[in-house]
């Protein structure tokens, strides 16, 4: 099977995130094609180890498999998130994602090879398609998600598995300073996790 190009994987993107590729003038030159070996580390969200594996590039797997990896503390070893073939992709998250991160890594789990879209190429595409981005943002919630119950929470002995299909019916809440939860989530019925902030409990 021929691999697509670094301009075909991203329409296919485009028309996922509901925008039309014609929208957008890109071309393949706008890419730079990058193949990886079995073990390669490609991208690290905290921290960028070039300017060639910044978090901030987007990253189109055009064939081989890559993993994202998070650190479990309490298992002293990293957890999957995620395994990634053709035609997935990752990265960009600083550009599109405005809030706090666990930390996580793409590792190469197989030979093969991607297309990376540089930022300074990514970001008037975002300005032009907003949706792209909103889908960007949603794509790395779900990591994010996923990464927080098997490195964070109290169901860590889930399996990954388990844990991605759990990821997918999550409903976030950003909730205000002096919110008397009881009263918030009257009307909203199951279990909750809490990610940042704090929680304290009043007695009278």
């Amino acid at each position: 099977m021929k691999m697509l190009s670094a301009k075909q994987l991203f329409a296919e993107l485009l028309l996922a995130s509901g925008v039309n590729p014609q929208a957008i003038s890109v071309e393949s030159k706008n890419f730079i094609s990058v193949e990886f070996q079995l073990g390669d580390t490609l991208f690290e969200s905290d921290t960028s180890l070039s300017k060639e594996l910044s978090s901030s590039n987007l990253y189109l797997i055009a064939s081989g498999r890559v993993r994202l990896l998070s650190y479990a503390i309490e298992k002293q070893r990293s957890v999957t998130l995620q395994t990634l073939c053709e035609g997935n992709y990752f990265g960009a998250d600083p550009l599109v994602f405005p809030y706090p991160e666990i930390p996580y890594k793409a590792i190469a789990s197989s030979p093969g090879r991607l297309y990376q879209l540089p930022a300074e190429n990514l970001i008037p595409w975002l300005e032009q398609a907003p949706d792209l981005g909103h889908y960007l943002t949603d794509q790395i919630m779900l990591y994010q998600r996923a990464a927080f119950f098997r490195c964070v929470s109290d169901i860590q002995d889930w399996t990954g598995a388990k844990v991605r299909s759990l990821a997918g019916h999550i409903v976030e809440y950003a909730i205000a300073d002096e919110t008397k939860l009881e009263e918030f989530f009257v009307d909203k019925p199951g279990i909750f996790w809490l990610r940042p902030g704090g929680i304290q409990s009043l007695v009278d």
